[in-house]
């Protein structure tokens, strides 16, 4: 498990390379604009200004923004961080989109009808999934100022998504486009069934590396341990489970101080540093500038950022003295073992995107593929749920946020499997008709119509 693969540097041989003057306009945005500029004028020169030029462009630009303001709030000290979720989620998505087009070549669609609609999936399932995330976790994201919490909302590099956000704002996507270019709906979402579930098995190896997305404590042989400072390592000192440095907290009370501690593992750094049960931690020295916190859950995050790499020194405030304690980190253990609920969810959805994939030429009416997915998914889901304890009931104290969206999927699979089987009976959508649609998506593109013949 590894959350951070590596970091694109703020600046290389002196140059600034990812910033300049607290802006993202260092050498990588210009030679991304230089490329992006070569790029467009050989489609100009190949297709002409069509419209499809026109939005490319216009992505592009939207892209260079983002350089612009987006990069100093997710950027750390040693750069930007290129993290494992993030480049999984691009592989997913990569990925489902060659599925896709192999399917789509053997059966006679266009790969430029297949590309417009992963690329519009694409922003609407990544928007559908940080907004669904959010407004789950709204009280992690507000802060004192609108831009600190747009920027907050924004910095998406460490997780953050969830699947049924990404299932609801790219069918919606999904439906418009396939309103717009008036191409067939069930064919076309038989088309992507397959690829869905795909994307869903790859990002969950992405959840194993960010360590989100976590089961509960277990010692079954497969059970996994996840570094510090990851989530399950974070919550399982939240809860008592784990000491800190040596340090577990008192759980707060109304009326009562925060930051009491209630036991310390010997020999640790705390215990070395003199600390005992009863002492009260105010807060932490950095950078020769005291930091105070009146909740525990302050205090340990705090404490949590100030290293992720030993050796390291801590000083913490402590009542009742007035020099600070320092800590004196040396090794950083890992989190109690914990089933590996992401690689149960990638396995499940890596066969249902198999089985998708070769049923898909055996079915006998357009929808059922995903009649099939869409009754079959939400049940793994909720089984899914009851491993995992990173997501407490919300939903009559019962079911999480996830478990009530299957219960709704499952039930608007219903209606669905009616209509499949009593409209589509026996009607697939043959190949003449796909190269139609091709031809007139093209045309209506301003684009050729070569390969769609």
């Amino acid at each position: 498990m590894r959350q951070t693969l590596f970091y694109i540097p703020n600046e290389l041989l002196g140059v600034p390379f990812l910033q300049w003057h607290g802006y993202g306009v260092g050498l990588l945005l210009w030679l991304f604009v230089a490329g992006v500029a070569v790029w467009l004028l050989w489609r100009i020169r190949k297709e002409g200004l069509s419209g499809d030029v026109a939005i490319s462009a216009g992505v592009a630009l939207a892209i260079a923004l983002a350089f612009v303001f987006l990069i100093p709030h997710v950027a750390e000290t040693r750069g930007l961080p290129i993290r494992g979720y993030g480049v999984m989620f691009l592989l997913a998505v990569g990925a489902g989109a060659a599925m896709v087009l192999r399917r789509a070549r053997q059966i006679g669609v266009h790969r430029e009808v297949v590309l417009g609609l992963a690329f519009v999936m694409f922003i609407a399932g990544l928007l559908g999934a940080r907004l669904l995330y959010v407004a789950e976790y709204w009280h992690d994201y507000r802060r004192e100022t609108m831009t600190q919490t747009i920027g907050a909302i924004l910095n998406f590099t460490k997780g953050g998504l969830v699947v049924y956000g990404a299932l609801i704002g790219g069918m919606a996507a999904f439906a418009w486009y396939v309103w717009r270019h008036k191409l067939p709906p069930l064919g076309m979402v038989d088309l992507i069934a397959p690829a869905m579930v795909l994307g869903q098995g790859i990002g969950r190896i992405g959840c194993l590396m960010n360590g989100c997305c976590y089961g509960g404590m277990s010692d079954l042989p497969v059970a996994v341990t996840f570094p510090f400072g990851t989530p399950p390592y974070r919550d399982q000192v939240a809860a008592g489970e784990i000491f800190l440095h040596g340090i577990k907290l008192k759980k707060e009370r109304p009326n009562e101080p925060s930051g009491v501690i209630a036991e310390i593992e010997p020999g640790s750094p705390a215990d070395k540093a003199r600390l005992v049960a009863g002492d009260r931690i105010h807060g932490i020295v950095l950078a020769d500038k005291s930091l105070f916190f009146t909740t525990n859950k302050e205090l340990l995050s705090a404490i949590f950022e100030v290293g992720s790499e030993a050796p390291f020194s801590l000083a913490l405030n402590v009542e009742g003295f007035s020099d600070p304690k320092a800590l004196h980190v040396t090794d950083l253990p890992r989190s109690k073992p914990v089933q590996p609920s992401q690689i149960y969810a990638a396995l499940t959805a890596l066969l249902l995107a198999l089985f998708a994939w070769v049923y898909y030429p055996f079915r006998r009416r357009e929808g059922e593929v995903f009649a099939i997915l869409l009754t079959i998914f939400p049940v793994a889901r909720i089984m899914e749920e009851t491993i995992r304890v990173d997501e407490p009931p919300i939903v009559l104290n019962m079911m999480t946020l996830s478990q009530a969206i299957s219960v709704g999927i499952i039930l608007a699979a219903i209606p669905f499997w009616f209509y499949v089987c009593r409209h589509a009976a026996g009607k697939l959508v043959p190949t003449a008709q796909w190269l139609a649609v091709s031809r007139r998506y093209l045309a209506g593109a301003g684009l050729s119509a070569e390969g769609a013949k």
